[in-house]
């Protein structure tokens, strides 16, 4: 190595000394040194050249700072003066500079760019606004976002055009710019402003306080124009009046002078009518008055060339936020002419007081020397010990090219080594006299590596050099600090050579193999001379014996406990052991040599590898969080009780240490080589720590009949019965990999309680609940796919009983369905049942088939009542609401008498009566009209008297309408009357009659 006093450059046209610039004004973002460090967003020419010093335009290196209309186009610049690599922004003292102006280089006058902001950032590392010394325009329109006007409050009233134009300046219309404040004839769309015209990011400060003198209105085609509007304002003093203003059927602007208003804070306009159609179209709003705070808006004039802005304080803000600059953002607000504004060159000029590290070539040819001397701020020794030396050229004279003849460095060589010998990996370069040691990994063998002896000054390999030096690995665990023979002032031997010869200078040792880890190893050659003193050198590079690998498992004790009872690793949906998802589990990690034996020296806390864990199982799936717990160190060995994993399925681990051979980061050790690492390793399967159910419908009843069902009649739901039953871990998070093959409930696993009684009415006793059966229809098991499964109960049938008990007033259905249980092939239970759907609905009425007596003359048709019944709680009446019952003469009704074999048949048996015969006719009867129906049967015809036995036959297909005509207290008898020809039932206002002879 050398150390470099002064450097040499022969051009053919040259250089010349740098000179200070310490007190001279400078272009502090002129590349190198200005970083750009936030690129434009809006731009279709490249940005690169803003700050490379070219004021010429058109060379095609103009930055297109602002297009399409769109503003607010940034550029931010920080300082690298020395360029070293650290800036100002980041604590480099040298960077920091005081800010004088700014000069801007604009192309052409049609694409200039017109308005602009400032801010800089200091060492207090706030970004503060920087202001312009033009005067504040009057009137100022403080309604525009460029200048600090914020609508505060969104229409309410749905709009279909954009309402962010509404402040932006732009006052053309029909540029797709226009509010469409009223549509479909709905008024009160309301806008309402705060004001921050300084620019400071805080609105209504006393600063942003202003008069206000008028607003002014711009509005397209008139046929769509506003008409009527309020405006409101609010002052330091409260909310003012209400001020109501009418628009003119006109387009352009309309001003309305409404001031003036002191100490304004915030204004509100409010639509009301409209001229033309429904819709109602604003094209741009200013509010307009006159502000005393210092200008943030900087004004570029409509030339081409440079314009400098001068950065002096300004009155109100004179804060010294000029000075100790680290940071300019450059903000472009407006332009000039079409939408395309082009700026040329940007600087920024101030005072820095650093070392200029610039030099500055003469324009004359032959030799040009630079002093190299160390200079007042940077005496830092950064000439001494140099290995390379880089030149970047930044600007020529003359054309654009440059040519240099000769380049030449003179110093001085230093010595680059402490002592007389040195050590490094063996692949080292036959002549190096440096070189490194590599990360060595824990194997039980021997460990080699090259030692050499020195010359002299140090500077080449002493090939004479052919005697025994001893040679010892000297250990630590962390590094420590370092003699002057470039040795550790503490340390442990793990492995010494006492005598090993250097044959010609360089020669292979193998030292004996050490038998356990260390981070910070430092090798330690010592030789005595025939003479004089002992020489102890120790090797630059220093190396790290790493573990081979960890070792990795995760147990369990039972599926919600940590501990050490079995391995968890299982893939598949089927497989097992399974382990409830958050429930803590046992992870065992081991740093361990290459034979596997534990490296007792490894304290650290290793840490999950990139991109683990990894999901395995359920495909499609997603990964949960994982936590390794609190893991902890004895001896190298690494274990944690506190694992757990949120998700159900399975999981892929990895566990690495990137840090523990560090010593090695730098000396071009791969990571790879450095990294001790565990094989992949599959934890599973996870299941749900529970299960939670919800009602998702508690259904309802329908009826079997109309608007009712019969007691002992089926009816079933109209809706449905679902449940839903959801899939959580212990920390109660739902595990939304419950489905699919990992879902394992099927319907049989839902355990529900057979009903056997209303839920609510009582029977006759008024102590029992009225009986019911419950027959139960296949349900359904429908998966969510998202940890959710919801179970829908089947097309059942329910019927109450048809007995004594049930012997009540109508009432309304209610059947409670309890699920006791609910619990999966794995074992997962549900928390909190019983869990009750309740359908309802419905009405149930107690019946029965009534058949009525008839007497009637042989000459004419006679006529049998049948008709259902109800029990209304105190009595029997007629069941009119009855139409859906349905008697068949043949099948539900039989006849008898003693003239037809004396037998009951068939109801449409033709009947014997005397000499004369009568046959049944059943009118009305599918389904019964309001309950009743109609048997006729025919005149058997003069003097053929007799009867006929009429009784139901209902018991096989409508045993709910069934009676007690026996009395016997069981509802199990078939109606029955008798129709008789010649028997006359005789007046009915006749009470009493006696025959007297």
């Amino acid at each position: 190595m050398t150390k470099l006093s002064f450097l040499i450059i022969y051009l053919v046209s040259t250089l010349g000394i740098a000179t200070n610039i310490k007190a001279d004004p400078i272009n502090v973002t002129e590349s190198p040194g200005g970083i750009r460090d936030v690129i434009p967003a809006v731009s279709t020419w490249s940005p690169i050249y803003i700050n490379d010093g070219v004021t010429t335009a058109g060379d095609g290196r103009n930055w297109l700072s602002r297009n399409n209309n769109v503003s607010g186009n940034t550029f931010e610049f920080t300082l690298d003066r020395i360029q070293e690599g650290v800036t100002g922004e980041a604590g480099d003292a040298n960077d920091i500079y005081q800010l004088d102006s700014i000069s801007l280089y604009l192309p052409a006058s049609n694409r200039a760019l017109k308005d602009f902001t400032l801010e800089a950032r200091n060492t207090s590392g706030t970004w503060q606004r920087l202001y312009s010394s033009q005067a504040v325009e009057a009137p100022y329109n403080f309604a525009k976002t460029v200048v600090g006007g914020i609508r505060s409050v969104i229409p309410a009233v749905s709009s279909t055009w954009s309402p962010i134009y509404i402040n932006d300046g732009v006052t053309t219309a029909g540029d797709g710019r226009n509010w469409l404040s009223r549509n479909n004839n709905v008024s009160g769309n309301t806008f309402e402003f705060t004001f921050d015209p300084s620019l400071n990011g805080t609105a209504g400060e006393i600063v942003d306080q202003f008069t206000l003198d008028s607003i002014s209105l711009y509005l397209p085609a008139s046929n769509r124009a506003l008409k009527d509007f309020e405006i409101t304002v609010q002052t330091t003093a409260g909310w003012q009046a209400t001020i109501p203003l009418q628009a003119s059927n006109i387009s352009s602007q309309q001003t309305f002078n409404i001031g003036p208003y002191n100490n304004v804070l915030r204004v509100k306009l409010e639509t009301i009518s409209n001229y033309g159609d429904s819709y109602v179209q604003v094209n741009e709003l200013a509010i307009n008055g006159i502000w005393a705070g210092d200008n943030p808006v900087f004004k570029a004039t409509k030339t081409s060339g440079e314009q400098l802005f001068n950065l002096a304080a300004a009155t109100v803000n004179n804060d010294g936020r000029r000075d100790n600059l680290t940071d300019l953002r450059f903000t472009t607000i407006s332009n000039y002419g079409d939408s395309y504004v082009q700026v040329n060159e940007l600087a920024i000029n101030g005072i820095w007081p650093g070392d200029n590290p610039v030099f500055k070539t003469t324009k004359t040819s032959g030799e040009q020397a630079f002093d190299l001397t160390a200079t007042t701020i940077n005496n830092d020794g950064r000439r001494d010990d140099i290995a390379r030396l880089r030149l970047s050229t930044i600007s020529n004279y003359g054309d654009s090219y440059v040519q240099i003849n000769e380049f030449q460095a003179f110093g001085i060589i230093n010595q680059p080594l402490a002592g007389r010998f040195n050590a490094f990996d063996t692949a080292t370069a036959a002549t190096a006299i440096t070189g490194s040691l590599q990360t060595r990994v824990a194997n039980n063998a021997a460990i080699s590596f090259d030692v050499i002896a020195l010359n002299t000054d140090k500077s080449a390999v002493d090939a004479s050099f052919s005697k025994e030096v001893k040679v010892e690995l000297l250990a630590n665990m962390n590094s420590v600090a370092l003699n002057t023979d470039n040795c550790p002032v503490s340390s442990t031997i793990i492995s010494t050579l006492p005598a090993t010869t250097i044959a010609n200078g360089r020669s292979t040792v193998s030292m004996p193999a050490v038998n356990n880890v260390w981070k910070d190893i430092a090798i330690r050659i010592t030789y005595q001379p025939p003479t004089g003193a002992l020489i102890t050198t120790c090797a630059i590079d220093r190396f790290s014996i790493r573990p081979a690998a960890f070792t990795l498992v995760a147990q369990h004790d039972d599926w919600e406990t940590a501990g050490n009872s079995q391995t968890i690793n299982a893939s598949t949906a089927n497989a097992n052991p399974t382990h409830k998802a958050g429930r803590p589990f046992s992870l065992l990690l081991k740093a361990v040599d290459s034979a596997g034996t534990i490296m007792t020296n490894y304290a650290d806390i290793p840490i999950l590898t990139n991109s683990y864990p990894a999901l395995v199982t359920p495909a499609g799936g997603i990964l949960g969080d994982f936590n390794l717990g609190t893991l902890t160190n004895s001896n190298g060995v690494i274990s944690s009780d506190t694992t757990h994993y949120s998700e159900v399925g399975a999981i892929s681990l990895k566990i690495s240490d990137e840090d523990f051979a560090g010593v090695d980061a730098a000396d071009g050790t791969s990571l790879i080589n450095r990294t001790i690492s565990s094989p992949e390793i599959t934890i599973g399967r996870f299941i749900p720590d529970h299960f939670k159910a919800t009602t998702v419908n508690n259904g309802s009843f329908d009826n079997a009949c109309s608007g009712f069902s019969y007691a002992g009649q089926p009816f079933t739901y109209q809706s449905v019965p679902e449940l839903k039953i959801t899939a959580y871990n212990s920390s109660s998070a739902i595990t939304h990999n419950y489905t699919g093959s990992f879902a394992k409930l099927t319907p049989s696993d839902f355990s529900v309680i057979t009903p056997t009684s209303d839920a609510i009415v009582l029977q006759a006793n008024n102590i029992d609940l009225i009986s019911l059966n419950w027959n139960p229809s296949a349900p359904s098991l429908n998966d969510n796919n998202d940890g959710s499964l919801n179970f829908v109960f089947g097309a059942d049938s329910y019927n109450h009983l048809h007995i004594p008990n049930s012997l009540v007033a109508p009432f309304a259905n209610t059947v409670n369905l309890s699920f006791t249980a609910i619990t999966d092939s794995d074992g997962v239970t549900t928390q909190a049942l019983p869990h009750i759907l309740q359908p309802s609905g419905g009405s149930v009425r107690f019946g029965r088939v009534a058949i009525s007596n008839a007497h009637g003359s042989e000459l004419a048709p006679l006529t049998v009542n049948i008709k259902t019944e109800y029990f209304n709680g105190i009595d029997w009446t007629d069941n009119t609401a009855d139409q859906c019952t349905t008697l068949a003469l043949a099948a539900q009704f039989q006849l008898s008498n003693p003239e037809t074999g004396g037998g009951w048949v068939s109801g449409n048996t033709t009947m014997t009566i005397a000499n004369g015969t009568t046959t049944g006719t059943l009118t009305n009867n599918s389904p019964v009209a309001n309950g009743r129906t109609v048997l006729s049967l025919s005149a058997p015809g003069e003097d053929n008297q007799g009867y006929v036995n009429i009784r139901s036959q209902i018991s096989g297909s409508d045993n709910w309408l069934l009676g007690d005509y026996n009395g016997n207290g069981s509802y199990d008898n078939e109606a029955s009357a008798r129709a008789s020809f010649g028997l006359f039932k005789g007046s009915d206002t006749i009470i009493f009659r006696r025959e007297v002879y």
